[in-house]
C-alpha cells in the first residue's frame, strides 16, 4: 500500500467516526433531561397539551348550603310571622271562673258573661253539632273545657244570618276535627243580650247593636261583605284547642291541671240555682 492510499484510508476512518459521534449526540438530545421541563412542542404537533386536574368541591358544601337556606326560612317566619302564630288570640279575654262540676239543684257563682266563657258546668259534655233547641247554660263551659268553640244566636237574629252561621259551621267544623273529633258547636240561645256570639275558654266576641259586654263589636252581625264572616272564621280557627287541659286534641294538655270539685260561692257573690234541662 502506498502512502497516498494510507492517507485516503485515514480520511475515511475519520469521517466514519464523525458520523458515529453525530448519530450518538442526536439520540441523546431526543431524551428529556432530568430536572428540566420538556421543550414546548411546535404548533400543529400531535402531542396533546397537559390538562390541569379539576378541583373537587368539599363534600360538606351541599349540606352547608342547605343549612343556610333552612335558617333563612326560619328567620323569615320569626320576623314576618306569616301565619299569625304570635298574634294575640281573637276575642276579648275574660277571667276564668273555674272548672267545677255542678248538678241540678246546686247553687253556683253567676257567670260574668252571657254566654259564659268558663265556669261551673254539668259533668256531661255536649256533642259537636248544630242544635235546634237551646242548651242549658251549664252545658256550655264543659264543651269549651274540652277545647271547643261555640256559635250562639238569640231570638232577634234574622233568618238569613242564622242560615249564614250554619254555612260557616259546615265550612269550619272539619277544620276542628282533631283528636277525639270535631270541636265546634252551634245552638240557639234565645234570651242572651247579644244577637250572635262566638266563645272559647276565656275568649268571647259578640255582635249586636244593643250588646254591652266584653267582646262586643258594636253592631249586628252583617252578611253583607266578608268582614264579620271572616272575623267569626278567624276566631274559630285560632281558638279551638288553645285551651285543652284534658288533651282532647291530641297535642298535649294545655291549661291544666284542672279542679272539677264543687266550689262554695263566697258570701255576697251572685249565684244561680240550676234546673235540669235535657241536652
Amino acid at each position: 500500500m502506498n502512502r497516498q492510499q494510507q492517507r485516503q484510508n485515514a480520511k475515511d476512518q475519520k469521517r466514519l467516526e464523525q458520523r458515529n459521534r453525530a448519530r450518538q449526540q442526536g439520540s441523546r438530545s431526543g431524551l428529556p433531561s432530568l430536572g428540566r421541563r420538556p421543550a414546548a412542542t411546535a404548533r400543529g404537533s400531535s402531542v396533546p397539551a397537559p390538562v390541569a386536574p379539576r378541583r373537587r368541591l368539599p363534600s360538606w358544601l351541599p349540606f352547608g348550603v342547605a343549612g343556610v337556606v333552612v335558617l333563612a326560612i326560619v328567620a323569615l317566619f320569626i320576623v314576618l310571622d306569616p301565619l299569625g302564630l304570635r298574634t294575640p288570640l281573637p276575642g276579648a279575654k275574660v277571667a276564668s271562673q273555674g272548672n267545677a262540676h255542678v248538678n241540678p239543684g246546686d247553687f253556683h257563682v253567676a257567670y260574668s258573661t252571657d254566654p259564659p266563657a268558663s265556669g261551673p258546668h254539668f259533668p256531661t259534655v255536649p256533642q259537636p253539632q248544630i242544635y235546634k233547641d237551646p242548651l242549658a247554660t251549664e252545658f256550655l263551659p264543659h264543651f269549651m273545657e274540652h277545647a271547643g268553640v261555640e256559635i250562639l244566636y238569640n231570638k232577634d237574629a234574622p233568618a238569613d244570618v242564622v242560615a249564614k252561621l250554619k254555612d260557616v259551621y259546615r265550612q269550619e267544623v272539619d277544620k276542628t276535627n282533631v283528636g277525639v273529633g270535631p270541636h265546634l258547636l252551634m245552638a240557639p240561645r234565645p234570651d242572651m243580650p247579644c244577637e250572635v256570639t262566638v266563645t272559647s275558654w276565656q275568649r268571647i266576641t259578640a255582635w249586636g247593636s244593643s250588646c254591652n259586654q266584653p267582646g262586643a263589636v258594636g253592631h249586628d252581625f252583617s252578611i253583607n261583605g266578608s268582614a264579620d264572616i271572616d272575623k267569626l272564621k278567624t276566631f274559630i280557627e285560632r281558638n279551638y284547642c288553645q285551651y285543652d287541659p284534658e288533651n282532647t286534641c291530641g297535642n298535649g294538655a294545655k291549661g291544666g291541671p284542672i279542679n272539677n270539685n264543687p266550689v262554695t260561692p263566697q258570701p255576697g257573690q251572685a249565684t244561680v240555682q240550676l234546673s235540669l234541662i235535657h241536652i
